[in-house]
């Protein structure tokens, strides 16, 4: 490209970028940028008009700094070939991520599906399948955990297989004491009232190794059973103490408590059995379904707080 049509192509683009100025106010700015590029040429001939108009900026910004000293709007600033690249680039990426995300939304539609008949959760197309009736967990191919009260021959008389089971109690006499915790990764929890002045439990679970000892502080106990493969616990919590239930993937049965209650689970099932007490809900779920939980207005209704991530909360008449 000669010397003539770049400086011509840059005057071009200044004239359009000086639209807000007067017509001959623009020709005589036009003149003085094009006096100063041949002057600036004449006296350095090492120089190159590119590098004559680089020094200038681009023909907006030039513009810009005259409509702002007539106290016109400016126009916007050009972008760099970088910004323009880099702008692309970023819409590109998030064009492929919102495309994935519809496609997985196609592919796993609907996203949770609900058997009220025959009491089962299915989660992303059935990649987890929680089945009430059958009392088992599969996620993907693989079954993570089996939830019912009864297994193969080998069985006490409780249901739980007698060669891993996982027991105890704990006095909650402790005048400090004020909440127990339980936490499972995959599996089925049962919770219940005792009269008793402690804590038991008595749990069935899959794995090698034991669960680990319950762990008391104090003022909390908690029972961690998160590396340990499928769980089905049955819990007596005495009165008036905090009941705490944490799992990722399973079902949750509370039957008549009388002490407050905070469950937390990601994928599965929550169902709730309301006793003689008074009870104010706070019931929550993301993705899914709940019953209708009515909250008491008493003074001393005992606090029940249940979240789930997807799946379903049901009340049990």
């Amino acid at each position: 490209m000669s010397i003539d049509l770049k400086l011509e192509s840059y005057l071009s683009s200044l004239d359009k970028a000086l639209g807000g100025i007067p017509v001959s106010d623009r020709a005589d700015i036009i003149t003085e940028i094009k006096s100063h590029v041949l002057v600036a040429k004449e006296r350095d001939p090492s120089q190159t008009i590119t590098s004559i108009l680089s020094s200038l900026g681009e023909p907006e910004t030039v513009a810009n700094r005259y409509l702002i000293e007539r106290g016109l709007k400016p126009g916007k600033a050009p972008k760099r070939p970088i910004v323009k690249w880099l702008t692309i680039g970023f819409l590109g990426t998030l064009g492929i991520l919102v495309t994935g995300v519809i496609c997985m939304v196609w592919f796993f539609s609907p996203l949770i599906s609900i058997d009220e008949k025959n009491d089962r959760v299915r989660i992303l197309g059935g990649m987890i399948d929680i089945n009430g009736s059958e009392g088992s967990i599969r996620i993907g191919d693989k079954h993570i955990s089996a939830m019912d009260d009864g297994d193969e021959a080998g069985e006490n008389d409780n249901g739980f297989n007698s060669d891993r089971v996982f027991q105890g109690s704990a006095p909650t006499t402790n005048k400090k004491l004020q909440r127990i915790s339980v936490s499972f990764k995959n599996g089925k929890v049962e919770l219940e009232p005792t009269a008793k002045s402690e804590f038991r439990w008595k749990c069935r679970y899959k794995g090698d190794e034991p669960p680990a000892a319950l762990a008391d502080t104090g003022v909390a106990m908690d029972l961690d059973l998160t590396e340990t493969k499928g769980v089905s616990c049955k819990l007596e919590m005495p009165k008036n103490i905090l009941a705490q239930l944490r799992g990722s993937n399973g079902k949750i049965i509370v039957s008549k408590p009388i002490g407050p209650v905070e469950i937390e689970m990601n994928n599965g099932k929550v169902g709730f059995e309301s006793g003689a007490q008074a009870y104010k809900y706070d019931v929550r779920v993301n993705n899914g379904a709940s019953d209708s939980f009515e909250s008491s207005t008493e003074a001393d209704a005992i606090a029940v707080k249940i979240t789930l991530n997807n799946g379903k909360i049901e009340k049990i008449d």
